[in-house]
């Protein structure tokens, strides 16, 4: 299908060729009053009418409306093998292949085949209709994304999208997180883990036995935070976890109840509680209810016996959903981790967080978060030395209930040297105008919905572990880290440069030769000068 393009705006390009027009017919009718014969009349008005036509071709500038694959080269770096050409050529069904050196600029679509392009290798394309087409024959990142910072505690959560030239492979994020299986060619999912320590941390991606990339952000200590433990009797579970807090320097107080008159307090009086831990015999006190019902703090349910039981009551003092189901006729289940838990599992309900295998289930009711625990002995992996997956289970829960910090740096990471990130700072006490990173300054402009909230955009100028104000660091990678996202950004940033940038299932447009209309202009203006001549 032909369109049409004018060089200039339809309407001066109408009025133009109209007013040509007019004034080339115009003589005809004084050649007709001189008695010229009709022959010649007709002769002259076509000679013309060519002329006009071709000035037309040139003014109006058609074009061929393709499929984007009809017309179509596959340009590739020196890097890709004979057996990737070919099976990509077949492939895409290209007749045409240029090497990246040997490529002249033309109109058509083009396939850039490669995985190691530079910036200046790209530029030849910005104003052509590319698709980057990434070889596949080696294990390789397209693309990764997890949390710079995060506070200790806290679940980091990593995204990826990363090519497996294998049947079948296990990923995994050194040896704290869960495995993942992934099949032949591109796979693309998410990956939870508890980090333990603080400061900067450091973790291998793991594909079977080959490390894919060191995955590196900060933890932050977490502020002090209150805990309140309210039970008819300590026992192992509730010491170990109470002095297990203490231990992280948090603030912890126990109210024991002796008898019916009879209570033991211990720790310093606290006037704002932020989490409460109590056994199913404290839910009919109306303290505690009253509590959680004027949103002061998040509550935990320990040491049940008889889920069915607790959920009704806590659904009917709170209006949550809890719901459990019994899968085991043994008297309790080990988790995976280690530990014995109720034979039940908590249903899957709408606005609920499952954790633990299905052996505590979280609910957010109003602002309050109420939480109940199935789980009967996890003290003795302390016991054991086994801390480290003692941390996880109790850190995953406190983390998931715990306040919002009073202030806090949110960053994407990876963070790419050269390339454009953005930083969110929450502080309620007070908001800075910038941050320094290295040898960089992050400028920060203030919310105007919420006034304890900064954004910014910074580029980092130097690759490596980079310090920054308010005892935090993060980590730039550079060009040899990640070496794939490098190139997607490369490849982003020349398309996003092309507004006119299209798809490969989409039409493109392919001018018709001006040389046409610039050609037949010179012969009928040719012809205009020779027909007096010769009649």
């Amino acid at each position: 299908m032909v369109e049409l393009d004018p060089i200039v705006s339809w309407p001066i390009a109408i009025l133009v060729l109209l007013i040509l027009l007019i004034a080339g017919l115009f003589p005809l009718y004084f050649y007709w009053k001189k008695g010229v014969s009709s022959s010649r009349l007709l002769v002259k008005g076509l000679l013309f009418l060519g002329f006009w036509l071709s000035l037309s071709w040139i003014v109006l500038a058609p074009n061929r409306q393709k499929e984007a694959g009809d017309d179509a080269v596959l340009v590739y770096s020196d890097s890709v093998d004979r057996d990737q050409l070919n099976f990509w050529k077949d492939s895409l069904a290209i007749q045409k292949n240029r090497r990246l050196d040997q490529y002249q600029k033309g109109t058509e679509k083009v396939y850039l085949l490669g995985n190691d392009f530079e910036l200046d290798h790209l530029y030849q394309f910005k104003d052509l209709d590319f698709e980057w087409i990434i070889p596949q024959n080696k294990t390789q990142i397209k693309s990764i994304h997890w949390k710079g910072a995060i506070r200790k505690g806290e679940i980091q959560r990593l995204n990826y999208s990363v090519y497996s030239p294998q049947e079948e492979s296990i990923l995994r994020v050194g040896s704290i997180s869960d495995t993942l299986l992934l099949e032949k060619g591109w796979n693309s999912g998410a990956v939870e883990f508890l980090p333990a320590g603080v400061g900067k941390i450091s973790l291998p991606l793991i594909l079977d036995l080959d490390t894919l990339a060191q995955i590196r952000f900060f933890t932050q200590a977490s502020q002090p935070k209150k805990y309140h433990f309210q039970v008819g009797f300590p026992g192992a579970e509730i010491r170990t976890l109470s002095n297990w807090l203490r231990g992280k320097g948090e603030t912890v107080t126990e109210q024991i109840q002796l008898s019916r008159q009879t209570f033991l307090q211990s720790g310093p009086d606290s006037d704002s509680l932020e989490i409460q831990l109590v056994d199913p015999g404290q839910l009919s006190k109306k303290a505690i209810q009253d509590w959680v019902k004027e949103g002061k703090g998040s509550l935990v349910v320990l040491n049940v016996s008889d889920p069915a039981s607790v959920a009704s009551q806590v659904n009917k003092l709170f209006g949550t959903g809890f719901q459990v189901d019994k899968i085991s006729s043994e008297i309790s289940r080990q988790l995976s981790s280690g530990v014995e838990a109720l034979p039940f599992q908590w249903k899957e309900m709408s606005g609920q967080e499952l954790i633990q295998e299905r052996s505590i289930a979280i609910q957010e009711i109003e602002g309050v978060k109420v939480a109940i625990s199935l789980i009967q002995e996890s003290f003795p992996l302390m016991l054991e030395g086994n801390e480290s997956e003692y941390e996880q289970i109790w850190s995953e829960l406190l983390g998931k209930l715990e306040p919002d910090e009073s202030n806090s740096i949110q960053l994407g990471a990876p963070v790419l040297l050269g390339v454009n990130q953005g930083i969110r700072l929450t502080d309620q006490d007070s908001l800075p105008s910038y941050l320094l990173g290295g040898m960089d300054t992050v400028h920060l402009r203030k919310s105007a919905i919420n006034p304890y909230l900064a954004e910014g955009e910074f580029q980092t100028s130097e690759s490596g572990w980079i310090e920054g104000d308010r005892g935090f660091s993060f980590y730039s990678y550079g060009p040899s880290e990640l070496p794939l996202m490098h190139v997607t950004n490369r490849v982003h940033q020349i398309q996003e440069s092309n507004p006119n940038q299209v798809g490969s299932s989409q039409q493109i447009k392919k001018p018709l030769s001006p040389w046409i209309g610039l050609v037949g202009m010179l012969l009928f203006l040719g012809g205009m000068w020779l027909e007096p001549k010769v009649s």
